[in-house]
């Protein structure tokens, strides 16, 4: 399996980073994680077409780091590199008249993800509050 294989098959298996162990990610912020699959990015190892799931598990990844490890500089650490994937990813699948696929990359801020995310629980407790008043 080639190395590029190897990361998409750990972006789909992992649904995108939300299965990973906080070990894992550990391992993968302090091992030299992020330039190996810098490397991997920067040699178009990873086929475009699923570009759009590495980039949701990069940006699971540094909402994890941030929110549930209690690491902020480790996901500050990843964010250049996100930013860096996520131009060079979108630029490939633009050149490549891949415009459906460019509409499936997370945002470009992935705090933007992270406050989409919590719109939906939001909007149901208001909804439980407004029952629970009536």
């Amino acid at each position: 399996m080639s190395e590029g294989r190897a990361v998409v098959t750990l972006a789909l298996y992992s649904n995108e980073g939300k299965l990973l162990s906080g070990q894992q990610i550990l391992a993968l912020a302090h091992n030299g994680g992020w330039t190996k699959l810098d490397q991997l990015v920067q040699k178009g190892y990873i086929a475009s077409y699923r570009s759009p799931q590495f980039l949701a598990m990069i940006s699971v990844i540094m909402q994890r780091l941030k929110n549930e490890l209690n690491e902020p500089r480790l996901a500050d650490a990843l964010k250049p590199y996100y930013n860096k994937w996520r131009k060079l990813i979108k630029t490939n699948l633009v050149e490549n008249k891949m415009d459906s696929y460019v509409s499936r990359l997370p945002p470009e801020e992935p705090e933007e993800a992270e406050r989409e995310e919590g719109q939906g629980p939001q909007e149901e407790s208001d909804s439980s509050a407004r029952e629970t008043l009536r």
